[in-house]
């Protein structure tokens, strides 16, 4: 089955495209600065500057608070494509945040937002 074309699950073939381009400006970034940068590297500390370093715990009442983009996500977006990535932009990096826990998005008092505010504690001491 095909990648691309009316019945697969990703349509442009830009974005298929952009997968494999993406990844070698990752490899590119990496190469840039030792290992040493942080415990996961280069690419790790790249991403991890646009929250400061550290897990932004947020706190909306509702999950219609939540934004879709914020100014931190628009950085990043700038960041990379100044790298040269494609099909990167702000809604895509403020889910990339949400998604590797860079920013906790859950409405205060759900059980994730409580989890994840007790993980945060206990990280900080």
């Amino acid at each position: 089955r095909s990648a691309t074309g009316p019945h697969a699950i990703v349509r442009h073939r830009g974005k298929i495209e952009a997968v494999r381009h993406n990844a070698r400006k990752t490899l590119e970034l990496i190469a840039e600065a030792p290992a040493a940068v942080t415990p996961h590297g280069a690419f790790d500390a790249f991403l991890w500057a646009f929250v400061g370093g550290a897990p932004r715990l947020n706190r909306w009442s509702t999950a219609k608070e939540m934004p879709t983009e914020t100014d931190e996500a628009v950085a990043m977006t700038k960041a990379l494509k100044a790298r040269g990535f494609k099909f990167v932009g702000p809604k895509i990096c403020y889910s990339l945040m949400q998604s590797c826990g860079m920013v906790v998005d859950h409405p205060v008092g759900t059980p994730e937002w409580t989890a994840a505010s007790l993980r945060l504690e206990a990280r900080d001491g």
